[in-house]
């Protein structure tokens, strides 16, 4: 039987062997409830505490300031809903305006569907070929908002890999005395990140994009914001997020992301072999337009991205007024393929973005081009790849 070789961590990342064995005792031994107040108890609640330094310490934060939640979409929603309550209660009459790009995470542009939906105002800020924020509409978009009290940028774009220019977005945001969020799912344990630096006043995380379980991520707070609880009930995470601790799950990113921080150079040696070698990868016989001549632009992971002319940096290449999904191609590397595609196909924002899905390449020893998906047609006629522009090899 071959063995396969996985390719698409950008989606999920295989729990780490360490981080499996630290949650096994709290499965089946120490499985005691951690609100309770006698020793059997204890045991759970300070591993909670010790996994809540571990991430504060590689925030640079502090442990008070960090709070589980079951991933990266509850941390999002979280953020944007309860900001929005906490300008909404603390100006009466008023209606927040929060500021955020086109090229989120579904759990941003969706939350904030529903949040105009509730008479909130929203605006997307333009980005750049790259998918870069262009700082200065930036800022003249926050201008002409009166009650704009929130900025969401993503850390590392999930879908074409640019990492924004975080410290430069929270210095605006701090000088227009905005609240900035950042969802840093697929950034957090692939790349430094500073809040205290960067003006972070709140992060998004989510354990299974660093080699953590699936199922639990956290929510940093700066400790001057006074978020309101997005989940009530009991008193748990300062009560802040109510529900008994998923005790093995927190232990799991405590122990993934201590590991993930303490490798971040040591990573990055193969991935910039692999891509390197893939930089002098020929075209693939009879293909048409698409290729690894793009130009480079920084990427999530320590990796070089190749990008292609047009759809925010991504590859374009036409077909008779169709888009169409990127084609995978199989290269002289590797014998298996990490197939399929991890996002949304574009949905309703592929008006916006131009663009919709990220998938995967992978290699054999012969070259094949495979065109499984049928193309659609774009809002303005043009050909070009409404799919995804970018290869993630992390951890490879």
């Amino acid at each position: 039987m071959s063995k396969m070789i996985y390719l698409d961590h950008a989606a999920t990342t295989r729990t780490m062997p360490e981080a499996a064995k630290a949650m096994e005792p709290y499965l089946d031994i120490y499985y005691g409830n951690p609100s309770t107040i006698y020793e059997f108890g204890e045991k759970s609640r300070k591993a909670i505490e010790r996994a809540r330094e571990v991430i504060a310490g590689t925030l640079h934060a502090r442990p008070e300031e960090i709070f589980f939640t079951s991933g990266g979409t509850e941390s999002d929603n979280w953020a944007l809903k309860e900001a929005v309550q906490l300008y909404e209660r603390t100006h009466p009459g008023r209606k927040a305006h929060i500021l955020t790009t086109p090229i989120e995470h579904h759990a941003i542009l969706n939350s904030c569907e529903e949040l105009l939906q509730m008479g909130c105002g929203v605006s997307y800020l333009k980005v750049d070929e790259s998918g870069r924020v262009i700082l200065r509409e930036a800022e003249q978009e926050i201008l002409e908002h009166e009650d704009a009290c929130l900025l969401s940028v993503m850390y590392a774009n999930n879908e074409i890999g640019t990492i924004e220019p975080i410290d430069e977005i929270g210095r605006l945001a701090k000088k227009r005395q905005l609240i900035f969020h950042t969802d840093a799912v697929q950034a957090y344990g692939h790349i430094p990140i500073h809040v205290q630096r960067d003006h972070i006043d709140m992060l998004s995380a989510s354990a299974h994009k660093f080699g953590g379980p699936k199922g639990v991520g956290f929510l940093y707070i700066r400790s001057e914001i006074n978020l309101p609880a997005f989940v009530h009930g009991g008193a748990q995470e300062s009560n802040r997020r109510a529900g008994t601790e998923n005790v093995p799950g927190i232990v799991g990113i405590g122990k993934a992301a201590q590991l993930a921080f303490a490798h971040l150079e040591a990573y990055g040696k193969p991935k910039n072999k692999i891509l390197k070698g893939l930089s002098g990868t020929p075209d693939p016989p009879g293909d048409s337009g698409c290729d690894f001549d793009g130009k480079c632009e920084v990427q999530a992971f320590q990796q070089r991205q190749f990008l292609f002319p047009g759809n925010y940096g991504g590859s374009r290449c036409d077909f008779d007024g169709y888009a169409g999904h990127l084609r995978l191609f199989r290269f002289r590397m590797f014998d298996r393929e990490s197939g399929g595609f991890a996002c949304a196909d574009g949905g309703r924002y592929g008006k916006r973005m131009g663009a919709g899905c990220r998938s995967n390449y992978a290699w054999s020893r012969k070259y094949e081009r495979r065109d499984g998906l049928r193309g659609r047609k774009t809002e303005n006629g043009r050909g070009g790849y409404a799919g995804s522009r970018t290869v993630f090899m992390n951890q490879a």
